[in-house]
């Protein structure tokens, strides 16, 4: 499996735009409408990966039921928002997806966020 920034992006901007007391689980992922084009497998990779990270919140849930990740998910860490704050504005992602072209999944969240600090930067110049 890879990690899809895409992916990420979308998984990222739908928990932000959740409600107080809403929750992105398992049985709802697919109503919301950036991540209806996601399978369940990825979703879950996603979301396994948004933890290791630190980008979604302590009170995340994540647990095995017959071998699959349950997840439960009401917002965002501050490293989640940082984050989306940089890969968050369309025309910056569509450039930094352009700019690391075949590259984008090989990509350490680290120096992605580097790379669209700098075209951020550009545009503000």
């Amino acid at each position: 499996r890879k990690l899809e920034y895409d992916c990420v992006r979308q998984m990222l901007l739908t928990v932000e735009s959740l409600n107080f007391n809403t929750q992105l689980n398992n049985d709802n992922a697919h109503c919301f409408p950036l991540l209806h084009e996601y399978h369940d497998d990825k979703l879950q990779y996603t979301i396994k990966r948004m933890a290791e990270a630190g980008f979604i919140s302590n009170e995340c849930v994540l647990t095995m039921v017959s071998g699959n990740v349950r997840y439960y998910i009401s917002e965002l860490s501050w490293d989640g928002h940082q984050f989306l704050d940089h890969i968050r504005d369309e025309n910056v992602w569509q450039t930094t997806k352009s700019k690391t072209d075949k590259f984008l999944n090989s990509i350490p969240a680290k120096l992605l966020v580097a790379i669209t600090a700098k075209i951020i930067q550009s545009q503000i110049d």
